[in-house]
């Protein structure tokens, strides 16, 4: 029988093992959405803003192109200002 010490460090392991396969993901140029999907469907680990990446990746507010994404955030960050600005004169 297993101790809770032995649990509670099996636990961490599995955990830190998820994180290693979203960062495996996540570090590539082209995220292969396919496969974040798949990994997802059980659960994001909510680790240095991984859930909130992979969240935008999954909903296609980020193009899976991680060079595209700075520009990508930047027009969308104006189209929100231009929204804004037209809704509040």
């Amino acid at each position: 029988m297993l101790s809770n010490n032995n649990v509670n460090f099996l636990k961490i392991m599995a955990y830190k093992a998820r994180l290693k396969e979203f960062d495996q993901i996540l570090d590539q140029d082209i995220v292969n959405i396919r496969v974040l999907k798949k990994l997802s469907f059980h659960g994001i680990p909510d680790d240095q803003g991984k859930r909130a990446l992979c969240w935008r990746l999954l909903l296609n507010y980020l193009p899976p192109e991680k060079g595209k994404w700075d520009s990508h955030l930047r027009d969308k960050r104006n189209l929100y200002k231009q929204f804004i600005t037209g809704h509040t004169r």
